[in-house]
């Protein structure tokens, strides 16, 4: 018996027998070191992570792509600056919401928005619906809404804010 990766997770989900263990590692800066570009181009180009993805599945085996990268899509749409090093983790080096007054100078981001790193993400599961689409699985998220306020206004300003103000985070 030999199944897609969409067959293959399928069946597992429902209890029924499968050719092999589906392999839904997450491979993100490990995609990219695979293919030799730097993690700022896997970051900010839905071309470059599909590609990683595309022979990441191919060399491996995996049973997923994935459209995940790092936490800062929707933070960068709100309006932070994000940094990109060539090859490391993307950083906010200043949150944006450096005190709870800031809250209505949020942008209301649109993900469709051109140019917009939501919109890239949008991008990168339209490349791979059009290229695996039915064959393999895309794997992804929308950061949750305590996980973003930690990035809107760092992790250790949200902590105060949960035992000092905790009306304001909820």
């Amino acid at each position: 018996m030999q199944l897609t990766s969409s067959e293959r997770l399928a069946a597992r989900m429902q209890g029924k027998p499968v050719d092999r263990i589906p392999n839904l590692s997450l491979v993100m800066q490990f995609a990219a070191h695979h293919i030799h570009v730097p993690l700022a181009q896997y970051y900010q180009d839905y071309h470059v992570l599909c590609e990683a993805n595309f022979r990441t599945v191919e060399t491996y085996g995996l049973d997923t792509v994935d459209a995940i990268s790092d936490p800062y899509r929707e933070t960068a749409d709100f309006g932070a600056t994000i940094i990109f090093p060539d090859d490391d983790l993307p950083l906010c080096p200043e949150p944006l919401l450096k005190d709870t007054t800031d809250l209505s100078q949020l942008r209301h981001p649109d993900p469709l928005a051109p140019g917009s790193r939501m919109r890239d993400r949008v991008d990168a599961i339209r490349l791979f619906r059009r290229e695996v689409g039915g064959q393999i699985p895309v794997q992804g998220w929308v950061e949750g809404a305590l996980a973003e306020a930690a990035d809107l206004r760092s992790v250790s300003a949200l902590m105060y804010d949960l035992y000092d103000r905790p009306e304001w985070v909820i």
